[in-house]
Parts: structure tokens; sequence; C-alpha cells
């Protein structure tokens, strides 16, 4: 996964660094037996670590870290499959890790991801998360915005959100929608509330790669199978399905009887 995240944004000059860790100590274990013996990173060391990886200087793309505590012996290979090997565990120095017992309960812990944008001018991020309490995972995503204070539930509409993008000024925030069973593309401010404003209605819905923004903030891209349609969208409330009138329809960048990349202009542009 790491190595095709790679080759889909080197091109950008974004780097990709995937991280393997020995044994941390962390609130992991309290469901599991308590914490093994051993020599354990901190957590803090353990950031200390991941922030020297990503702080390389301009140009330098570091692509695997191996971090371990100091001391922890590393099993060597066997030359036959039934020869065992000398020495300690792989994750510590004295005992193997017991396997966890995994419940069907556990997948409710397993909260994915899908798409974060760094919010300019005030240090947080706005990402998507399927959960809705921060700790259970739910079936569809929802928007998070994560600062300095920790993080907040930052939409709670009905339907999936997800693919979040910021405009250059930190004021709104565009990202997928589901309406009807279709993704569309919406808006909403990210300061001082306010509703999330549905810009589009494509019959088949816009396409998953998500918004972006132009530089001006005036108008976003989105990709879509359809040609604009011509009726407004609705303002999706929190728990209901809206029923305010949108903004202005979107337009195409290419003509209709090719591939088209919709660009649609922000609420009353």
């Amino acid at each position: 996964m790491a190595g095709n995240t790679r080759l889909m944004v080197t091109g950008d000059g974004i780097g990709v660094i995937l991280i393997a860790l020995g044994g941390v100590d962390t609130g992991f274990w309290d469901a599991h037996g308590g914490t093994p013996s051993g020599k354990l990173l901190t957590a803090d060391q353990l950031a200390e670590s991941v922030a020297r990886a990503i702080g390389q200087p301009s140009g330098v793309d570091v692509n695997t870290v191996i971090v371990r505590p100091a001391g922890q012996r590393v099993q060597s290979q066997p030359d036959t499959p039934n020869e065992q090997p000398e020495g300690d565990s792989p994750l510590t120095d004295q005992t193997p890790l017991p396997a966890p017992a995994y419940t069907p309960g556990d997948l409710d812990r397993f909260i994915d991801l899908l798409g974060a944008a760094l919010v300019p001018h005030a240090g947080s991020v706005l990402y998507a998360a399927t959960t809705r309490d921060g700790v259970t995972a739910c079936q569809d995503s929802m928007l998070w915005l994560a600062g300095g204070s920790g993080a907040r539930l930052f939409s709670d509409n009905e339907g999936a959100q997800s693919r979040p993008a910021v405009s250059a000024d930190g004021a709104r925030a565009a990202f997928l929608q589901a309406v009807g069973g279709n993704r569309q593309r919406g808006m909403r401010p990210l300061a001082g509330g306010g509703e999330t404003t549905v810009l589009t209605c494509f019959g088949r819905g816009t396409g998953p790669v998500g918004p972006q923004w132009s530089p001006d903030g005036q108008s976003i891209a989105i990709d879509a199978c359809d040609a604009p349609g011509t009726v407004p969208c609705p303002t999706v409330s929190p728990h209901r399905s809206g029923a305010q009138t949108g903004s202005a329809l979107p337009r195409t960048l290419a003509p209709t009887s090719s591939s088209c990349l919709p660009l649609a202009g922000r609420r009353g542009g």
C-alpha cells in the first residue's frame, strides 16, 4: 500500500514513509493481558523518531524506517525450516509477545480514514473517519476537525462524507457528501457553524477523487461521469434530507461529448 501510494504522489514532490515498529508501551496492551516484559519504546521516543524521519532536507525522500528499542535483538532466519533460531524473541529481549485473543466485537474498534486536508493558518486538520463518537466504528464516514484542543465532529449530516479539501484562506471545506445513494459535492464553513450545502446534482453522482479548490477559492474542480444537471440542489441539514435551494450550477471544463470535469462554483458565485 505504501509503495502504491508513493507511485501516485511522488511526481508531485510528496514523500511516503513506511514506519515499521518494534515493541511500544501504549494503552493497546491493557486489553490484551498487560504490557509485555522486555525492552519497549515509549510513545515519546516513537513520536520523536517519526518526526526525524519526516524532517528531512528538501529533495530527500525516506521510504522505510524500522524503529525498535536499543538492545532489542533481531531474530535471524533459520537455515532449514525445522531449525529453531537461538537468541531472544524478535519483539522483546526476554519472551515472545502473547497472541492477542480477538473477538468479533473488536471489529467495532477498526476505524478507517477516508481523506484528510490541512487547514491553512489554523494548525488543524480536517479528516474523514468511519466513526461518530471517535471510539466506535460505524458504516458511514464522518468529517472530523482536529487541532491543539483535540478532535471534534465537524459535520453530523446524514450520509457518508469523505475526501475533504480546504480553501486557501482556510474558511471553507469542500467534500464528497452522499445524497440519495450517490456522491455529490458538499461545502460547509469551517468556523461559525452553518449548514452543509450540496452544490451538485449528478444523476450518477460524482467520482471518487474528491474536490480540488482553485487558488483563488472561487471554484472547485470535481470529477463526474454525467454532464451537470439543471435543477438546483438542496441544502443538507443535520439528520434531515434538506429543503433549501442550493447554489450556482456547475459548468464543464471540456465539451460534454468527451470526458468532462465539472467545475462547480461556490454558493452565490
